[in-house]
């Protein structure tokens, strides 16, 4: 199968179980919000997406959205930490 149609089978994957993806990851990082942007990106990574046949379509975009939260959540925690440290030096 060509990259470009797994591509679309993950996309419209992506489309057709968006609630369900979206409440289960926010069940695994505790907030809707960090869900939802996550999400967003995970679609975002899907259009750029090629590759071989994917078993379990939805496991692999819950994988990647699970991913990006925690890639989220830890850039957050560094912006809040260097402001903590910005704010130690007025």
């Amino acid at each position: 199968m060509a990259a470009r149609a797994i591509a679309n089978e993950l996309l419209a994957d992506y489309l057709t179980h968006w609630h369900s993806l979206a409440s289960r990851l926010q069940r695994r990082v505790g907030s809707r919000d960090l869900a939802e942007d996550a999400m967003q990106e995970t679609y975002i990574r899907l259009c750029d997406m090629g590759g071989a046949a994917v078993q379990d379509r939805q496991a692999m975009i819950l994988r990647i959205a699970a991913n990006i939260a925690i890639d989220l959540v830890r850039r957050c925690l560094l912006y809040t930490s260097d402001a903590a440290d910005d704010s130690l030096r007025v």
